[in-house]
């Protein structure tokens, strides 16, 4: 069983407390992958066997004696002249080759994470009437390159105490969050070659088409194609939003020594929101996707207690009836082929799809319910229990909207009888 409390009012002089921190995240363990040297070395290794296993796909042998197209030496966008390389790569201009580029993907995609919070609560008043009013701040930084989880809270409490016997108390809180949606392109650190740039230089006399373009496995086009991390990053994007208020009231009343009467409302109200964007350069035709969800749950509960102790004779009986209602709502769009990415999600009617996708869905239920309890002691020996509930769902049939589940229980503690004293 787990117990949350909340800190609420107090009476007497107003106490205001401030909490703040900052932490430094960095990597524990790392993704140990090829580098450039070995990744050629493994390349010419399986090249150079692989006819005792398999067909070749010549295409895809770029070893200067064997290529039937692009060999090291026509493929100047990853590749310059070099006789010291370890791994001798002969084009076929019968010069050696070295890579251009020996990426290490995981320190692109990851650094030192900077995360702050930030909490203030202030609680005061008297004896009838005490409050407490708190809010923070939370930003946490990813340790993955653009990626974070921000969070704002606040909560309102209130206790006064009307009458003697009468009290009343209250809470409202807010919750906002956002996230940054990485659409498992974690994948990118371990799957894209090393002998890949992340982005080509402006230099189109030695690039050629490949001046300015991000770097992909395409660009050595053996294996299986991916995209760079900081590629995948630049082009492909996402946010979740989450937006949550709850409150709740509550009545106590003492009627009398033996009877108390208490009723509660609690409401949780959640808004949410996820975006997401693919843009030109990573799928060819760019994309925007929006869906918002809203749901609202309330229920409200009264009951009557009642207890009485006449002699060896304990009564205790409870009489209340309750009511809940929960509904959601769901509503979604993806448009496609904008003629720029500059609206991103901003502006779906920008797109230009001949069948953008649209989505929606909601639902409603409720439930009623009337409940009873009594129990009974004679010495503390004796215990007899009666209950009866009866619940209404509106997911219920129409002929059977609402349920009887009566009980009955009786007890013997034989430990409190006399001829178990001495035992």
């Amino acid at each position: 069983v787990i117990i949350i409390t909340t800190k609420r009012g107090i009476s007497g002089k107003t106490q205001v407390e401030y909490k703040s921190y900052v932490t430094a995240s960095v990597m524990n363990r790392h993704t140990y992958t090829m580098n450039a040297e070995q990744l050629m070395y493994t390349y010419e290794q399986s090249m150079a066997n692989v006819e005792k296993y398999g067909i070749p796909i010549r295409g895809k042998d770029f070893r200067g004696p064997y290529a039937t197209g692009n060999s090291y030496s026509e493929m100047p966008w990853l590749f310059i002249i070099d006789n010291n390389y370890p791994v001798k790569l002969l084009g076929k201009d019968g010069k050696y080759y070295a890579p251009r580029y020996d990426m290490n993907w995981e320190k692109e995609a990851y650094g030192t994470a900077i995360s702050s919070n930030n909490y203030i609560d202030v609680r005061g008043g008297s004896e009838n009437a005490k409050f407490s009013l708190a809010a923070g701040y939370a930003n946490t930084e990813g340790l993955m390159i653009d990626s974070y989880y921000k969070r704002y809270n606040a909560k309102l409490t209130g206790d006064v105490k009307i009458s003697k016997w009468l009290d009343v108390s209250t809470s409202l809180s807010f919750i906002r969050s956002v996230q940054t949606d990485d659409g498992g392109i974690t994948r990118s650190t371990a799957e894209v070659w090393p002998i890949v740039p992340i982005k080509y230089p402006d230099d189109p006399a030695t690039f050629g088409i490949y001046a300015l373009r991000w770097g992909t496995n395409s660009d050595f086009n053996v294996g299986e194609q991916w995209y760079n991390i900081v590629f995948r990053r630049n082009q492909s994007y996402g946010l979740t939003y989450r937006n949550q208020v709850t409150g709740s009231v509550i009545l106590n009343a003492q009627i009398n020594k033996d009877l108390s009467f208490k009723s509660d409302f609690s409401t949780d109200f959640n808004n949410g929101k996820a975006n997401s964007w693919s843009g030109t350069y990573f799928t060819s035709v760019n994309s925007a996707t929006v869906n918002h969800n809203n749901s609202l749950y309330w229920q409200n509960q009264n009951y009557f207690n009642y207890q009485k102790t006449i002699g060896d004779h304990s009564l205790n009986g409870m009489l209340g009836l309750s009511w809940s209602r929960s509904t959601y709502e769901n509503v979604g769009a993806r448009n496609r082929y904008f003629f720029t990415d500059f609206y991103v999600w901003h502006n779906l009617g920008a797109g230009n799809d001949p069948k953008p996708t649209t989505s929606s869905s909601d639902g409603m239920s409720s439930l009623n319910s009337y409940f009873g309890r009594v129990n009974y002691g004679y010495k503390g020996k004796y215990l007899l229990t009666a209950t009866t509930r009866i619940d209404g769902s509106s997911k219920f049939g129409e002929n059977s909207k609402y349920g009887v589940f009566p009980s009955v229980g009786a007890a013997w503690r034989i430990s409190k009888e006399d001829f178990l004293s001495n035992f």
